[in-house]
């Protein structure tokens, strides 16, 4: 997992940012078809469209 925060990146920005790759290491240790997966997805989604890109890859 690859996070990539842009040069010149607000607080805000940076904040995000930590919180998706929070959100995507709690999501790599659940297993496949835990209920818990739904709401961390819209949450990761929430966060995405917020930055404007995904910062994980």
């Amino acid at each position: 997992m690859k996070v990539t925060i842009k040069p010149g990146a607000t607080t805000t920005e940076r904040a995000l940012v930590a919180k998706a790759e929070r959100i995507a290491c709690r999501v790599k240790s659940l297993p496949a078809g835990s209920p818990t997966l739904a709401g961390l997805n819209r949450q990761y989604q929430l966060v995405v469209d917020a930055l404007g890109r995904d910062p994980i890859s």
